[in-house]
């Protein structure tokens, strides 16, 4: 009785997690840039890579968030975004999520920005740039890896955008992370229910075999 529960449970979850990437591919950049549109000029540049180490700034060591990789955008020509993109196709209800972060080893006058964002209403998920982290020379700074998240209202197509550049000059850089973008589905009422009598069903199963072995039990 106890096994039938935890495998509709078990159903359930695997069905909830095979949709999770929906309409939007190698989030996570396991496939490099697969799926991805990038923009650069100059010496900008959009790398996948396994870490990224900073010499300066608070937080200096990033690792993938999920994964072995992650996306880099490098400042390019002044004063021109970097940018790195996806369309995808959603539906109302989904979420968007994934992690952002920017590190640079400029300060002001020269205020580096980069941004997250959902290009539809230009809904910003993500930013920060010198001026915000208070940067000064010799003591600059960067945010952690940093979680975003956009709920979908209504069904359409979408583009995801990161960016990032340098400003007043290229002396120092600047780099803007972006990893484990994923579009979630909200569960359906019908999946709720059957989440709903696992559970119902796991809480008889202790009452109607109060003598079953420990071993045998989920709590």
């Amino acid at each position: 009785m106890v096994t039938r529960y935890l495998c509709m449970i078990g159903l359930t979850l695997a069905t909830i997690a095979g949709q999770a990437q929906g309409g939007f591919v190698n989030g996570s950049f396991e496939n490099g840039l697969t799926g991805w549109q990038t923009a650069v000029t100059g010496s900008g540049s959009v790398d996948v890579v396994a870490s990224f180490v900073n010499t300066l700034p608070t937080y200096s060591n990033y690792n993938p968030v999920e994964g072995a990789f992650f996306a880099q955008i490098t400042g390019g020509t002044t004063d021109v975004y970097q940018t790195l993109s996806q369309t995808f196709t959603a539906s109302a209800g989904e979420m968007l999520t994934g992690y952002a972060f920017f590190s640079t080893e400029d300060y002001l006058p020269a205020n580096d920005d980069g941004y997250v964002r959902i290009t539809l209403g230009n809904a910003i998920l993500f930013q920060s740039s010198v001026g915000a982290l208070g940067n000064t020379n010799g003591n600059s700074s960067g945010t952690p890896w940093t979680p975003f998240s956009y709920l979908i209202n209504s069904s359409g197509t979408y583009t995801l955008e990161a960016g990032l550049r340098n400003r007043f000059d290229l002396v120092q850089d600047s780099v803007l992370g972006i990893d484990n973008v994923q579009l979630k589905p909200v569960p359906e009422p019908a999946t709720l229910g059957l989440w709903s009598m696992g559970l119902a069903g796991l809480a008889f199963a202790r009452r109607r075999f109060p003598n079953t072995k420990r071993s045998d039990r989920l709590f």
